[in-house]
């Protein structure tokens, strides 16, 4: 059995340089060197833009979620918890806005939102922080981490 291998070289190490290539075969080597960069290029473009965790459209959400979900109280690490209640899950809010104040309000509303949904009364120990460089473009990013809780006996959302 005979095993024939085919090598490829994007930067013509081992290959013909430009003076020694056939005509036209040294441009193909070009372009596709070109095409790989900007395809590796803009898929770390793509992923460093994306928002650390899911961004819920508060603007479309119904009236009842929207009036609902303010009574979800947000408390700072170090506050203690509501008496009674139990931890459901960890939870992310982010946001991008033109002030840190704004996009930190933002991304609280973000927790409020997701805690709503898995029927959460509070948000406990909530750390607000940048929520990375390039996310937002035009604007500051602030990440909201915390824990939903609930009054024990409620099932949870799963």
């Amino acid at each position: 059995m005979e095993i024939i291998t085919e090598s490829i070289s994007i930067d013509g190490v081992g290959g013909c340089g430009a003076a020694s290539c056939p005509r036209g075969d040294h441009s193909r080597r070009v372009g596709t060197r070109t095409m790989v960069i900007c395809w590796i290029a803009g898929l770390l473009a793509l992923t460093r833009c994306a928002p650390p965790t899911e961004v819920v459209d508060v603007r479309q959400v119904p009236q009842a979620t929207g009036d609902a979900m303010v009574h979800v109280k947000i408390l700072p690490l170090g506050m203690p918890a509501p008496p009674g209640v139990g931890s459901i899950s960890p939870i992310s809010g982010y946001a991008c806005a033109q002030t840190r104040e704004a996009a930190s309000s933002e991304a609280v509303r973000q927790l409020q939102v997701k805690a709503l949904s898995l029927h959460a009364t509070a948000v406990v120990n909530v750390l607000i922080g940048a929520g990375g460089e390039t996310s937002c473009l035009l604007g500051f990013g602030m990440l909201a981490n915390g824990t939903a809780v609930a009054p024990r006996g409620i099932p949870s959302s799963y």
